[in-house]
């Protein structure tokens, strides 16, 4: 085993056991910093693990200098880069190369000794403060640091020991009387046990020695009387077995070591505990959370006859921090959940579906992703550098909608054949119409039980939100989904809120009864009014160490209106100390990496550290995880328009700039991957004919021009030059109009074609005023107009003939063979072809050689030449391919077939083109020649009886035919159906 999660390294084993194994760790996401790492098998740990679910974040917010930090509790999902399929835990905690106390050999002073207790002291009594009992305070426990200073063992390990009840020969001697008998009730006392016994241990001869006549001191000549009577008496008080006569104050007892020894020791409070923490546990959702974790218990039982759940509530009350929290603690417990939130300006037809399907790919087996990769890539771009470049989904096309729709269905319903599988959905009021039929469908159609939706809604009135509400009663009607509102918060859930807030050991409940009927309950206005009351300093900490209210009448207190006044406030704490790393985060789309945010703000990673961490626990930035590390956003929208708002137009335009550089210099030949969040800060710095020349750049590199990728780069330039008139948007133009004639799209090949045209007249350019003529008599002979289409070819004549422009002359002969099949004799048209042959011979353009010997291969199989057919149509392949024009090149494909099916009768060798053919088609997106290569194979399996797979294909060649306004096909397809019908009876 040598990665773990991608991310860590595992450098050596410190410790291999039964029930579970310690490791040293590199941690790549964290600047390669040292860990140690602690696996657990669920099934020995379960206790451990259960606690470290519910409570593990927590401890890992509590930090101090003098403590092991507890970093990471997950399941692990990948060892060396292939998936865990078993529940197997992990914790991460702070790496430390020195010795225990217990170990130390080197001989300490007694002021050496005095600091040790000290430094003891101080981070015991910031426990207290925190809530936390240590209870297994001992030299085992203790770590002594090369600068003099210690460290104590993490709290996560520590709490193991707890529920374990794990302690070591050594330790016992330090452990309270009421932890040894394992008492219920254990308060801070117990940790006052224990320092006392580290001071015996420290200064005593023998540290087990009950007497205090008979204490001797290793430093009794440094000692004086009055010395020893104090260190005598302390040590008294704090080891006395009933806890309720250890009384001391830890402050004033650190105050009373300092002034008795002369030692100088600081102890700041303010630097301590002058924090506020929005980042916890999560409060008075606890019974909400247990209905969804017996419908998992159903769900894992195969007796849940419900698909989903919404969660509803009013605007603050949580709805996002408790999908969170749910998504969480499903994930821990080995469930696959993917989370997605609908953004209000997510108009873009399926982004949410494709962020859900993003998580999803990798827990996708091979199998699946070559099953369902060419669909799922119709709205999921990401797959598009995977699988072949596949092409857009046209929502428009209800019968395209459903074929989508329901591949998603199968792709989810084949995915948790083996595992369960949660789809969650944040804000859910916020979706678009394509999304709630997406959503809708999959409700209904999923027939897997191991499927489950878990919808939050924000329930106000607007007209988008009732239709939702709407489709939500109807989902209720049918028993599809359950409802669980979030209720506002009582007296006691906003003490214990604000407990968490202040970092402190009690429920303020004076204070909460303010805040109870000023918020009327709501979370996120209880977290906006703590942040403007410490900001305005109302609330403080004094000199003792403890929070107070400026005011001794609560009624006195100024608190926002409501929670846009609220939201606003938390601007002005921004503008004072932050504003620089929200202005870089808010001209954003994305989330932002570490290096990206040193890289725009110019400052040391240790700084940004830093201020993340507290912005973090402010609860004003996202922390997010992904495959290749963390990444920071602004954790409210609404926050980050009001921040960019606040910027003036010149420095938003210098971020931008900034920006677009940054993503330039970091990702270098890969620009593909960020193409749309760089074009949109070159377009917002001014940077319009930039953003058009890497455009143009990328686009080129771009195998499979007919890709989804390359349509959105192409529909970009275009965006860019719309009101220029030049050359290059006469390339853009030609391309849009290739792109979408060959994806069957006809109102906008007919929109950029009319463009396309005018533009070329306007700009005097012959080959375009040629090249458009030719597509518009190309479109006119497919749609059966011979009249028009002839026209066209007669200008394009006279046009070329006046320049002695020779692609324009050959262009025109094609087209008047292509006619001349129809209408003329086949002498005529092998005339026709002769002469586009020779005059591309001499001229030597071969461009047009594949369509040549194309059309020649259709004159000979009519002339009933078979042989030499093939033999024009095997040219053809191989011009069109050796110029790059693989579509083109199944048009002979498809007539080899045709040959072999209908002369030969070889239905091998017949499907064996038709299927190559298709395959590219397909892959192209090319919808014209799907249809030809379906309708093919359908009268294939008609000749051979297979009337079910013949209706199948012909019924989706008529389908794709329908769509491109192709009448020659739609009459075709119609006469097959009938067959069909008729031959089934």
């Amino acid at each position: 085993m040598r990665l773990i999660d991608n991310r860590y390294k595992v450098d050596k084993v410190i410790e291999d056991g039964l029930n579970n194994a310690i490791y040293q760790v590199t941690d790549f996401w964290d600047n390669d910093k040292k860990q140690f790492m602690k696996l657990y098998n669920y099934e020995k740990r379960k206790e451990v693990i259960n606690y470290f679910i519910n409570n593990f974040i927590y401890l890992s917010k509590i930090r101090h200098e003098y403590l092991l930090a507890s970093d990471q509790f997950s399941l692990v999902k990948t060892i060396d880069r292939k998936k865990v399929n078993v529940l197997q835990y992990y914790s991460t905690v702070e790496y430390v190369n020195s010795p225990s106390l217990s170990q130390f050999t080197k001989e300490l002073t007694f002021k050496e000794r005095l600091n040790i207790v000290l430094d003891v002291i101080k981070i015991i009594d910031f426990l207290h403060y925190r809530g936390i009992v240590y209870r297994h305070l001992s030299p085992s426990n203790l770590f002594l640091l090369e600068d003099g200073t210690i460290k104590l063992k993490d709290l996560a390990t520590i709490f193991e020991k707890i529920i374990n009840t794990d302690y070591d020969d050594l330790t016992r001697y330090f452990l309270a009387p009421e932890v040894l008998l394992n008492q219920e009730e254990i308060d801070k006392r117990a940790d006052y046990y224990s320092i006392g016994m580290l001071m015996k241990y420290l200064f005593l001869e023998d540290f087990l020695v009950d007497k205090v006549d008979a204490f001797i001191y290793y430093s009794e000549d440094e000692l004086s009387p009055d010395q020893e009577v104090f260190l005598n008496e302390i040590i008294k008080n704090l080891t006395k077995k009933n806890s309720l006569a250890r009384d001391v104050n830890l402050g004033q007892l650190m105050e009373d070591i300092n002034l008795k020894f002369h030692m100088e020791y600081p102890y700041n409070l303010m630097e301590e505990r002058n924090n506020l923490y929005f980042k916890t546990k999560i409060v008075g959702r606890q019974k909400e959370i247990e209905r969804i974790l017996e419908l998992d218990k159903e769900l894992v039982a195969g007796t849940l006859i419900h698909r989903g759940i919404i969660i509803n509530g009013s605007s603050g009350m949580g709805k996002t921090r408790f999908l969170k929290e749910i998504s969480h603690q499903l994930k821990i417990r080995g469930r696959d959940v993917y989370l997605t939130e609908i953004d209000e300006n997510d108009g873009i037809d399926l982004m949410a579906m494709a962020n859900i399907l993003r998580q999803s790919m990798k827990d996708t087996p091979q199998e699946l992703m070559e099953k369902y990769g060419k669909e799922l890539a119709k709205i999921l771009p990401d797959l598009r550098f995977t699988i072949g470049e596949p092409t857009n989904t046209d929502l428009s096309q209800y019968k395209e909608k459903l074929r989508l729709f329901d591949r998603i269905t199968n792709y989810f319903e084949e995915l948790s054949k083996d595992k369960i599988i949660y789809i969650a959905i944040d804000d859910l009021q916020n979706c678009n119409s394509n999304f709630l039929m997406l959503l809708n469908y999959l409700i209904n159609n999923i027939k897997s039980k191991q499927v489950f939706f878990i919808l939050s809604f924000k329930d106000e009135s607007s007209v988008k939100n009732t239709i939702i509400k709407e489709k939500i009663v109807e989902w209720k009607l049918n028993k599809n989904v359950l409802e669980v509102s979030l209720l506002k918060l009582n007296l006691e859930e906003i003490g214990e809120m604000i407990q968490y807030i202040l970092g402190i050991s009690y429920r303020p409940i004076k204070f909460a009864s303010v805040l109870l009927k000023e918020s009327q309950g709501n979370p996120r206005y209880i977290e906006y009014s703590m942040k403007d009351l410490h900001n305005r300093k109302e609330l403080y900490l004094n000199k003792n160490g403890m929070w107070d209210i400026k005011t001794d009448n609560y009624s006195n207190i100024y608190f926002p209106t409501d929670i846009n006044e609220a939201l606003k406030k938390q601007l002005n704490l921004i503008k004072t100390d932050y504003f620089e790393i929200f202005k870089v985060m808010s001209i954003f789309n994305s989330s932002l990496s570490k290096k990206t945010l040193v890289r725009m703000l110019n400052i040391s990673p240790k700084k940004l550290e830093e201020d993340l961490e507290r912005l973090i626990t402010l609860r004003l930035i996202d922390e997010r995880v992904a495959d290749w590390g963390y990444s920071y956003s602004i954790y409210n929208s609404q926050l980050k328009k009001l921040i960019y708002h606040e910027i003036s137009e010149e420095e938003k335009s210098r971020l931008h700039k900034s920006a677009a550089k940054v993503i330039e210099d970091t990702y270098g030949e890969q620009l593909k991957f960020v193409m749309e969040e760089l074009i949109y800060h070159l377009l917002n710095s001014n940077q319009p004919m930039k953003a058009l020349e890497i455009i143009l750049k990328e686009v080129k590199k771009i195998d499979n021009q007919y890709s989804s990728n390359s349509v959105f780069l192409w529909e970009k330039a275009y965006g860019i030059i719309n009101d220029n008139s030049d050359e290059v948007k006469l390339q853009v133009l030609d391309n849009l109009v290739n792109i979408y004639s060959l994806r069957g799209d006809v109102e906008k090949t007919n929109k950029y074609l009319k463009e396309l045209t005018i533009e070329a007249e306007k700009l005097s350019n012959l080959y375009y005023i040629i090249r458009s003529r030719t597509l518009r008599a190309d479109y006119y002979y497919k749609k059966n107009q011979i009249d028009l289409a002839q026209r066209e070819t007669r200008d394009i004549e006279r046009i070329s003939k006046e320049h002695n422009f020779v692609e324009g002359m050959i262009s025109a002969l094609i087209i008047k063979s292509r006619i001349g099949l129809n209408i003329k004799t086949l002498d005529y048209v092998t005339e026709k072809l002769n002469e586009a042959l020779e005059l591309s011979k001499v001229s030597g353009v071969h461009a047009y050689l594949g369509t040549i010997y194309n059309i020649w291969g259709i004159t000979c199989y009519l002339k009933g030449n078979m042989g030499e057919s093939i033999e024009k149509y095997e040219k053809s392949i191989t011009f069109f391919q050796n110029n790059g024009n693989y579509l083109e090149s199944t048009k002979p494909m498809n007539n080899i077939g045709n040959i072999y099916a209908q002369h030969y009768g070889d239905r091998e060798k017949a499907m064996e083109f038709y299927k190559k053919g298709l395959d590219i088609a397909t892959q192209y997106g090319f919808l014209e020649s799907e249809i030809v290569f379906l309708n093919n194979m359908g009268e294939i399996y008609i000749r051979h009886r297979e009337y079910g797979k013949a209706m199948e294909y012909i019924e989706a060649a008529r389908k794709g035919a329908l769509e491109v306004e192709d009448v020659n096909l739609v009459f075709l397809t119609n006469i097959n159906l009938g067959l069909v019908n008729l031959l089934i009876g």
